[in-house]
């Protein structure tokens, strides 16, 4: 029988060093794996309406001594997903201090505003064997433009600038090919501006 001064942390640590010295092995420092995520959360920012999300890259790290096996990657609800071009995949092993990337994101969203709350859960032999990632974003317009431009008022013959730019703005994930053009007794002061076709994704321009 155990003295009673003897707990329990100090019968495994006999235990595996016992075990260690038989294989002929050093016992390491914190036998324990820990899976740790970076970033914390996955925001994917704005989403395009109707459109996939660009890919939001999610580190995997075993910050633990032990080798851990990444089980599975469960997204929810359905709309989100986690691409095949990830470098973690099921099955696979992750030595002490290895890293992989997880590239979530989101199929076509139709609603405007805040994406569902969603989960990507990764499940895991680490000691920590349930992982959640959080993902959120924003969907919008694939384009939008200032909707209105105020010139004030001007006197008969002369013209007046506007000091506010039109801002047009790609939230694609593909650059955006655009004409301009004005009507009425209106003209482009100054040339087009900082606004050239085709616009990069995610960017924007002032007309």
């Amino acid at each position: 029988m155990l003295n009673s001064r003897f707990g329990l942390s100090q019968l495994r640590s006999v235990v595996l060093t016992t075990i260690f010295a038989t294989l002929g092995l050093l016992m390491p420092t914190g036998v324990h794996a820990q899976l740790t995520k970076t970033p914390a959360s996955a925001s994917l920012g704005s989403v395009a309406q109707g459109e996939p999300s660009a890919l939001l890259p999610v580190t995997l790290k075993n910050t633990g001594a032990a080798t851990i096996t990444l089980n599975s990657f469960t997204p929810s609800p359905g709309i989100y997903f986690v691409d095949p071009s990830s470098s973690c995949t099921a099955g696979m092993h992750l030595a002490h201090n290895a890293t992989c990337l997880l590239q979530v994101g989101v199929n076509a969203p139709v609603t405007l505003g805040a994406l569902p709350a969603g989960t990507v859960t990764v499940a895991s032999t680490a000691p920590n064997p349930s992982l959640a990632i959080p993902v959120s974003g924003t969907v919008v317009l694939p384009v939008t433009l200032t909707a209105s431009v105020n010139v004030g008022n001007s006197l008969v013959g002369f013209s007046v600038l506007s000091t506010t730019p039109v801002v047009l703005k790609n939230n694609q994930a593909v650059p955006l090919v655009f004409t301009t053009g004005i009507f009425g007794p209106f003209a482009e002061a100054g040339g087009p501006g900082s606004c050239f076709s085709p616009l990069a994704p995610k960017s924007s321009c002032n007309l």
